[in-house]
């Protein structure tokens, strides 16, 4: 036989799975490599996935022959994050109707969110920060890559809506 000009085609394929779990999807790469000679599949960092080293699919190396037909499988599960709740009260000041449990979500879950009330107190929303920050909404996309704590932001009553039924004395 006589190597092929340029190399033989051959693909790795990366498998990450599917929010939902029921299966995967694809991501294909081509290379070129020399025939009868023995090549590896990198291990990529994909943001949100983990590359599942117990995966019985995984196919890491292989020799590429003749014919194109070599294709190297890589699977990667879809990571788990917490989403922490602060309810930025210390206590001080109105009470407040429930404190929210962690929650978890997978990476590009759509995210729910506890409505919560404080006595005397508008409900802002949850925020990335105890002060400013960006507001998260339900229905967002949880894209980050690590655990994040969610902080509750009120809006103090007005002085003049507190006394607006002043005690005749």
């Amino acid at each position: 036989w006589k190597p092929v000009e340029g190399g033989v085609d051959y693909k790795v394929i990366y498998y990450t799975e599917k929010l939902d779990g029921t299966g995967f999807d694809e991501d294909i790469e081509r290379h070129k490599g020399e025939t009868s000679s023995t090549v590896n599949a990198e291990k990529k960092e994909i943001p949100g996935f983990t590359f599942d080293e117990n995966n019985a699919n995984n196919k890491t190396s292989g020799v590429v022959d003749g014919n194109g037909n070599l294709e190297l499988k890589l699977y990667y599960t879809r990571n788990t994050y917490k989403i922490t709740f602060d309810t930025n009260d210390s206590g001080k000041s109105g009470a407040i109707n429930e404190d929210p449990d962690e929650r978890s979500f997978k990476y590009g879950a759509t995210i729910t969110l506890p409505e919560i009330t404080k006595t005397g107190y508008k409900f802002l929303g949850w925020f990335t920060k105890a002060t400013e920050g960006e507001q998260v909404n339900a229905g967002d996309v949880y894209n980050n890559t690590n655990n994040i704590t969610l902080y509750a932001q009120w809006n103090a009553p007005e002085a003049s809506a507190l006394n607006a039924n002043p005690t005749k004395l």
